[in-house]
């Protein structure tokens, strides 16, 4: 199950671009996070992986979507 959420927040420190984003592929019968991306203050942008957390360089929704959906069609989640 693919979930993704994009939300207007006001500009700060923390969301500087004004966006705060969720987006995971989680299992749906187990809820297991498969991987995703999300923001959250005060980590900022990063790659969620198995148990580790990777910076990523956020430079547009459009390009979080082509990326999210970019590396579930690498890992096989997708066709």
């Amino acid at each position: 199950m693919a979930e993704l959420k994009v939300f207007e927040v006001p500009v700060s420190p923390h969301y500087p671009n004004g966006l705060k984003f969720s987006m995971f592929l989680v299992l749906r019968e187990s809820g297991r996070v498969l991987f995703g991306f999300d923001n959250p203050k005060p980590k900022g942008p990063h790659f969620h992986l198995h148990d580790r957390e990777i910076p990523y360089d956020f430079v547009g929704v459009d390009r979080l979507v082509e990326d999210f959906w970019r590396y579930a069609k690498k890992e096989g989640f997708v066709i």
